[in-house]
């Protein structure tokens, strides 16, 4: 059957120049016929015109059911084929047919078989679409299982098991990364893994019992030091250790604690040693010694560099359209617009920072320097940009007509210099850089 008609006759109609008693005739030779989708359509017109055609509208309530009712067999069929969803769809579409029908005044009939069939079909669908997402996710198919549960949230954005296939959706990927480092005996990075787990899915899988165990390991305790700073960039120092202190305890665990700089400038104090650095090896190990560190870091900002590009400028030509005031021998004084070729500056510049910070780690324990190197971080930043002596809206590229977009995206330049990053914008990106780095160096030390 042609389905496709009864979608589209209650919302376009058929605008024919005939009326309500040639679509009568049309509509009883397709009724014969069984052909409900064109009964209907015809029917409809003709009621569509003459509301008050008794053979209009007793056709349209009668083929329009008979059409109905075929739609909800096409439910039934999908439904014992085991086919829910085509089956859901399907009802969905003849409840609309329904509707619509019904907004012309003709009320039809849905059996309660048939919207318990639905209910049903909906049921089932939803659960095979739940066990699909969750068997997904078991399988490391994220996207698949994201996709799954969006169309689940879409059916039924209250289904019971909505909010827990969301949470492992989120846990798992994190859980499987604990496993991985939990086997790879790296502990802290496990433990860590799995707090995060914990905090989106409390008892997710084994997270508990994996907790619980990884907590009976030996806790390490790291001592950092305040930064020294060689560079001539004022505070830079200040920066490194606030973004390795973040990053540091982000990592705390049951299994890490760290000593800030506070406790040891009053360790310090009491040994009466320098509060400021440089320290040397023995004093980064006595006094991390003294606060039962395991690890010692003292880090020193050796060199901030600033290197300009090679900037580059050129001319290019441009229209500047201007108004103009002239004589006219008809009009008299007329004001009319003239176009003059002009010129605009394109600038090209760009700049180079380079951090250079080292990095000494030792073993309190041993009192043994287990890294000592140098982190290097560097970033460019370049932007292109014109400049103009008067009123770049006045300017018109010379390659002729363009788009209102084009030109407003072409004019774009005149503006662009505004995109050049800071100096301190560049700098925290660098030490961002350089304090994650330099915080895993860390890690690794300690698994």
């Amino acid at each position: 059957m042609k389905r496709y008609i009864y979608l589209i006759i209650f919302s376009l109609g058929l605008f024919s120049c005939h009326g309500a008693k040639y679509f009568v005739k049309e509509a009883q030779k397709y009724e014969k016929e069984k052909d409900y989708d064109n009964a209907v359509a015809n029917y409809a017109e003709a009621y569509s015109i003459d509301p008050n055609n008794k053979d209009a509208k007793k056709g349209f309530k009668k083929t329009g059911q008979k059409l109905l009712d075929q739609l909800l067999d096409d439910v039934e069929t999908s439904y014992n084929a085991g086919n829910y969803k085509e089956a859901v769809e399907k009802y969905r579409k003849s409840e609309k047919f329904y509707n619509k029908v019904k907004g012309r005044g003709i009320e039809l009939e849905i059996p309660e078989e048939s919207t318990t069939l639905y209910k049903s079909a909906l049921d089932q669908y939803l659960q095979n679409l739940a066990l699909d997402a969750a068997s997904a996710i078991n399988s490391g198919n994220y996207g698949k299982a994201s996709e799954l549960i969006d169309e689940l949230k879409s059916n039924d954005p209250y289904f019971a098991g909505l909010s827990i296939l969301e949470k492992s959706l989120e846990a798992d990927p994190v859980y499987v990364n604990a496993q991985s480092a939990y086997n790879k005996g790296q502990k802290l990075i496990a433990i860590q893994y799995f707090n995060q787990v914990n905090n989106i899915y409390p008892g997710y899988r084994e997270t508990s019992n994996f907790l619980a165990e990884l907590s009976k390991f030996p806790k390490q305790t790291v001592s950092l030091f305040t930064v020294e700073n060689k560079s001539r960039e004022v505070s830079l120092d200040n920066l490194i250790y606030k973004s390795v202190e973040k990053k540091m305890q982000e990592m705390q665990s049951a299994l890490l604690s760290i000593i800030n700089e506070s406790t040891i400038q009053n360790e310090l104090l009491k040994a009466s040693k320098s509060m400021q650095p440089p320290y040397d090896d023995n004093t980064v190990v006595q006094i991390s010694t003294s606060l039962a560190a395991t690890k010692a870091v003292a880090i020193t900002v050796s060199d901030l560099t600033e290197d300009a590009l090679v900037n580059s400028e050129n001319y290019q030509i441009a229209y500047a359209r201007e108004k103009v005031t002239y004589w006219d021998p008809y009009y008299g004084q007329t004001t009319n617009y003239q176009w003059r070729e002009t010129k605009y500056k394109e600038v090209e510049e760009g700049v180079k920072y380079a951090i250079f910070v080292k990095v000494r780690i030792f073993d309190v324990q041993t009192g043994t320097l287990v890294y000592n190197d140098i982190v290097t971080k560097s970033i460019i930043s370049k932007v292109k940009y014109a400049t103009y002596d008067s009123d770049y809206n006045d300017l018109y590229p010379t390659q002729g007509y363009v788009s209102q977009t084009e030109l407003n995206k072409w004019r774009a330049r005149f503006t662009a210099e505004k995109d050049k990053k800071s100096k301190t914008d560049l700098i925290d990106i660098l030490v961002k850089a350089a304090g994650d780095e330099i915080s895993e160096i860390i890690f690794s030390k300690l698994n």
